[in-house]
C-alpha cells in the first residue's frame, strides 16, 4: 500500500478547483491509505472550500483512507472559525466531539457568517453606549462636585474620576 500522498492547494478555493481537488481523493490509485491536503497557501476560500471540506470529509470516512487538510491560516482560517469547525484539521471532529459522528454546520455564505458576526459586534456597541449615556448625568454630576469642591479643571476632573481606584484623593491645581 502506498502509505501517503500530499495534495497543496494555492490560490483561492472557488467553484471549479475545489470541486477538482474535491474529485482528486477519489481518482487516486487503491492502494494510498492517507491523502494529505496542505492549505497553507490558499488565500481565499468561500462556500466552495466548505462543499470541499464535506467532500473530504465523506472521503476519509471511508476506511481504509484518512484524508487530513492542515495548513489553515488568514482569511479561510477566519471562515472556518465562524463555521465552527476545527482550525487545525476540519475534516476531522475536534478532541472533544464524541462519538463518530458530528453535526454539520450548513454550508452557509462567508459574507453572510461576516455580516452576522459584525451585527453582534454592533448590538454590544450600542448596548455599551446606552448604558455610558445613562451613566452620563451622575458622571457630570461628579465632575461638578470635584471642580467645586477641590478647584478643578473639567479636564482635571474628569482625570480624577477616570484613576479613582488609584487615587482616592484628588489633586487638582489650576
Amino acid at each position: 500500500m502506498a502509505d501517503r500522498t500530499s495534495l497543496t492547494a494555492r490560490g483561492e478555493l472557488v467553484h471549479g478547483c475545489a470541486e477538482a481537488l474535491a474529485r482528486a481523493p477519489a481518482e487516486l490509485p487503491p492502494d494510498v491509505g492517507r491523502v494529505d491536503l496542505d492549505v497553507s497557501g490558499v488565500t481565499f476560500m468561500g462556500t466552495a472550500g466548505l462543499e470541499l471540506l464535506d467532500s473530504l470529509d465523506d472521503h476519509g470516512r471511508r476506511p481504509p483512507v484518512r484524508v487530513t487538510a492542515t495548513g489553515w491560516t488568514g482569511r479561510p482560517r477566519r471562515v472556518l472559525k465562524l463555521t465552527g469547525l476545527d482550525t487545525t484539521d476540519p475534516p476531522h471532529p475536534p478532541a472533544d466531539t464524541a462519538g463518530p459522528e458530528r453535526p454539520r454546520p450548513p454550508v452557509t455564505s462567508a459574507v453572510a457568517l461576516e455580516r452576522t458576526e459584525r451585527l453582534l459586534q454592533l448590538r454590544t456597541e450600542v448596548e455599551q453606549l446606552r448604558r455610558a449615556i445613562s451613566s452620563r448625568p451622575v458622571i457630570d454630576q461628579a465632575r461638578g462636585v470635584l471642580m467645586a469642591t477641590h478647584a478643578c479643571t473639567a479636564e482635571q476632573a474628569w482625570n480624577v474620576l477616570r484613576e479613582f481606584p488609584s487615587a482616592p484623593t484628588p489633586s487638582c491645581t489650576r
